[in-house]
């Protein structure tokens, strides 16, 4: 039997106690008398055994039961920016200029129809760049139909065009659930990073071209932001997140920002910072901690296994002895992605790989048999993971890397899991989300040693 799995940290006036098994937390004040080691042998702790098995159920039963709860659909795979470290770069190798026709949404719409969705269920609009200003008539035609089936829409754009899509926007502003904006900071920063394609003055182009437009909607409109980091802009960071707080969130413009790093997928791109991410961001924890709370937990760090780190920080906050199930990464059970040319992929991270489609939507719908071995990737289905101690927080890694790292998607993916699992989301991520929530003090989260 394989005995319950701890990640042990301790601090200087406290101990914590992170059960991988259960992802659940536990802190326990080093002036206890309680030994520790007796504390990890409590009889009603779980085993490892036992919890997989409990998951693999409760899996299975998510699996069987999922309802269509949103897809995407990529409008365009062209753009009018050149970002050095866009993970698309190898799209613009194919004819790019068309967009989605009428005859491939009135299929996807057919797909959408036929499916068991859930009652929030949505469309994601996505590029390339979706609001190119010749694509007005078609995302007209496809907002019209999604007003029709009773559907919700998101949207994520790099912006440039809000201003100009603004009667349009307001027109279907009652189905928009949000808006997903792309800034990386103020001026100069953002200019300089996200580059448009055709030349225009400065005075042309700014962020607050973007912010110009988001003025115009807010109040009917939700937006958030998106924001990447790699080496060139994290040297910026107080400035970015004071341009965050004082420009976008205390003037209540955008509800949340999302800020994650910039991943080398598919590019040479040499300034990405994705295994140091949480060592290099300390700053962004110091920056946090002096905000209003309010404000604070309207910043989200995206990387991976940081959600189900929030669920268990959120599980302690609220005292609730629940078991926090873990994620098992992405599945085509619940979401797809339909690409301009008639094709499906699981996730946009896939768009453009031939031999990664799950299928075609049109002039024919019809499945590969890459659709069956995704909704089997699984923990449960990879052998190296069934006993990892880590298996729970990461879920087997991405697909996606799995496949440009062991040309398997089906595999397991362990990339850069020392910098970014146990460094990054143990010892920092969690300990300054604690202080955050104020579960932590700034005297807690001094490391003292690992046990």
């Amino acid at each position: 039997m394989i005995p319950c799995k701890y990640e042990i940290i301790k601090f200087k006036n406290q101990t914590l106690l992170l059960n991988l098994d259960e992802l659940g937390l536990g802190l326990i004040n080093t002036t206890d008398n309680d030994n520790l080691m007796d504390l990890m042998r409590r009889p009603q702790d779980i085993n490892h055994e036992e919890y997989f098995a409990i998951s693999k159920q409760f899996y299975n039963k998510q699996k069987i039961n999922k309802k269509l709860s949103q897809i995407s659909i990529i409008v365009t795979y062209e753009c009018n920016f050149a970002c050095q470290y866009c993970y698309q770069q190898h799209l613009n190798q194919r004819n790019t200029k068309e967009a989605i026709t009428h005859e491939c949404i009135d299929a996807i719409f057919n797909y959408c129809r036929d499916k068991e969705k859930t009652d929030n269920f949505s469309i994601h609009l996505s590029g390339g760049e979706p609001l190119l200003l010749k694509n007005e008539k078609i995302i007209a035609y496809i907002l019209e139909k999604i007003r029709q089936e009773g559907y919700k829409v998101l949207i994520t754009t790099n912006g440039y065009t809000l201003i100009d899509y603004i009667p349009l926007l307001t027109k279907y502003m009652s189905i928009i659930k949000q808006i997903n904006l792309s800034i990386d900071g103020p001026d100069p920063i953002h200019a300089q990073r996200r580059k448009l394609k055709f030349n225009v003055s400065s005075e042309t182009y700014s962020v607050n071209r973007i912010i110009d437009g988001v003025k115009n909607l807010v109040g009917r409109i939700k937006f958030s932001v998106n924001t990447l980091l790699d080496s060139q802009n994290i040297k910026y960071l107080p400035e970015i997140m004071e341009f965050f707080k004082v420009t976008l969130l205390e003037s209540n413009l955008i509800s949340r920002v999302r800020i994650a790093p910039v991943t080398q997928l598919r590019t040479n791109y040499q300034n990405v910072i994705e295994n140091t991410f949480f060592e290099e961001i300390v700053d962004f924890f110091k920056i946090i901690n002096s905000w209003d709370e309010n404000l604070a937990t309207r910043v989200e760090i995206v990387s991976a296994g940081c959600s189900k780190i929030d669920k268990m920080v959120n599980a302690i906050v609220s005292e609730s002895d629940e078991i926090v199930y873990p994620g098992y990464g992405c599945s085509p059970v619940n979401q797809l992605s339909f690409d301009q040319y008639g094709d499906i992929y699981l996730c946009e991270l896939f768009l453009g790989e031939n031999e990664m489609k799950l299928g075609t939507y049109y002039p024919e719908f019809k499945l590969t048999g890459h659709y069956q071995n995704f909704q089997n990737r699984s923990p449960f289905t990879i052998e190296k993971c069934k006993n990892c101690k880590y298996v729970f927080i990461c879920g087997s890694g991405c697909g996606y890397l799995a496949f440009i790292h062991n040309d398997n998607p089906l595999l397991y993916d362990c990339t850069g899991f020392e910098g970014r699992y146990k460094n990054g989301l143990f010892h920092i991520y969690l300990p300054q989300m604690l202080k955050i929530k104020k579960v932590l003090t700034e005297d807690d989260i001094v490391v003292e040693e690992d046990v």
